[in-house]
């Protein structure tokens, strides 16, 4: 697996149907083997970052409240790349 980096984390919304709005975490992350993808999370598994969290990572607002919403996460993460993976992509040299 190519080692992934969060780029941010952000509070955004959907329509999972007409006029029902629901409230979800945009996660952004790349990896070296393809440009940024996002996966949205449920917003109830992520808590306001610390001024001192903020002060590590400015880009992360929001941060996972446990370990079991941190491997959510990942897991969210591994099953929108693994096509991109798994898949043989054309390439060629010039």
């Amino acid at each position: 697996m190519p080692r992934v980096t969060i780029l941010s984390r952000d509070e955004t919304f959907r329509y999972p149907a007409p006029n029902q709005v629901e409230f979800v975490v945009s996660v952004a992350y790349s990896s070296p083997v393809f440009p940024p993808r996002i996966v949205l999370l449920p917003r109830a598994s992520y808590r306001p970052a610390t001024e001192a969290e903020r002060r590590i990572t400015p880009a992360l607002t929001l941060v996972p409240v446990d370990d079991k919403a941190v491997q959510a996460e990942r897991q969210a993460i591994i099953v929108d790349m693994t096509p991109f993976i798994v898949s043989p992509r054309p390439s060629f040299d010039f």
